[in-house]
C-alpha cells in the first residue's frame, strides 16, 4: 500500500512538534508520531518501521543531550536492557492483524495520557539509593515485558519504564530523561531491526520525516536538559494521546 502521498506533507510541522514536546522529556516521541498517523486515518501496522526510526534518532540526539548535562547513569539503566532488547526484537516479528493493532495501540495511547496528566503538577521527585541487587530484579522482569510490547506496538517503550523509574525513585526527574532517551533508542534498534527482517521501511518517506523530527528532537532535548520542567509538556502531548487513543478505542 502507498503509505503516504504528497499531500499529506502537512504533517511533518506537527511531527517537528511532538519531536519537541516528546524529546523534552526525555521520549523518542513513537506514540505521538502513532497518535498523529491515526488522526490522519492511517492506522495500518506498516507505519511502524518508520516510526521506529523517527524514535531511533530524536531519542538519540535527546541522549547526547542529557548525557552531556551529566544526568546518565549506566548502571540504572543495564538491568533493563539486558532483557529488553531481545524482547523487543522478538515482539517486532509477532504479526498483528489491523483490528487488534488499532485496538491495542488506543489503549497504549490512553495510559500513556493518563499517566502523563497524573504526574504533571510533580517536577521533583525523591530518589531511593537502591542497591543495584534490587534494581535487578526490578529492571530484568520489566524490561521482559516492556520489550516485547514495545517491539510489536512500534514504540520505544520509555512511555513505560519513565513511570517506573519515578514510581520505584530509582532516579531523578532528568536522570530518567536521560536512562529513557539510551533505553528508547536501543529498543527501537531492535524493534527496526525485526520489522526490516519482516516488512519493507518505507524508504520514500524516511528522510523528509527524519530530518523534520531531528530539528525538533534537538531543540527539545536541549532546552529540557538546561531549562525546561515537565508539566506544560506532559500537558500538551497527553492532549493528542487522548485525542487519537479515543478515536482509535471508540469509533
Amino acid at each position: 500500500m502507498a503509505l503516504l502521498d504528497p499531500n499529506m506533507v502537512y504533517l511533518l510541522p506537527f511531527f517537528m512538534a511532538i519531536a519537541f514536546l516528546y524529546a523534552s522529556a526525555g521520549h523518542g516521541g513513537a506514540s505521538g508520531y502513532l497518535a498523529l498517523f491515526a488522526l490522519a486515518g492511517i492506522t495500518d501496522p506498516s507505519i511502524v518501521p518508520l516510526v521506529l526510526a523517527l524514535n531511533l534518532i530524536v531519542s538519540g540526539v535527546g541522549f547526547r543531550n542529557f548525557y552531556r548535562q551529566g544526568f546518565f547513569r549506566f548502571s540504572k539503566l543495564w538491568p533493563f536492557i539486558v532483557t529488553s532488547i531481545p524482547a523487543s526484537f522478538v515482539g517486532a516479528r509477532i504479526p498483528l492483524n489491523t483490528g487488534l493493532f488499532e485496538l491495542l495501540l488506543g489503549i497504549i495511547l490512553l495510559l500513556c495520557a493518563l499517566f502523563m496528566i497524573l504526574t504533571s503538577q510533580n517536577n521533583t521527585y525523591k530518589t531511593i539509593d537502591l542497591s543495584q541487587i534490587s534494581i535487578l530484579w526490578i529492571g530484568l522482569p520489566a524490561g521482559l515485558c516492556i520489550g516485547l510490547i514495545s517491539g510489536a506496538l512500534g514504540i520505544g517503550g520509555g512511555i513505560f519504564l519513565t513511570p517506573l523509574l519515578i514510581i520505584t525513585a530509582i532516579s531523578s526527574v532528568k536522570q530518567t530523561a536521560a536512562i529513557a532517551s539510551a533505553f528508547i533508542f536501543l529498543n527501537s534498534a531492535a524493534g527496526l531491526s525485526g520489522h526490516i527482517l519482516r516488512e519493507n521501511m518505507p524508504w520514500e518517506w524516511l528522510l523528509p520525516f527524519l530530518i523534520t523530527v531531528l530539528a525538533g528532537g534537538y531543540l527539545g532535548s536541549y532546552l529540557s536538559a538546561t531549562t525546561f520542567t515537565n508539566k506544560i509538556v506532559k500537558v500538551l502531548t497527553a492532549l493528542v494521546l487522548i485525542a487519537a487513543g479515543s478515536k482509535l478505542v471508540f469509533y
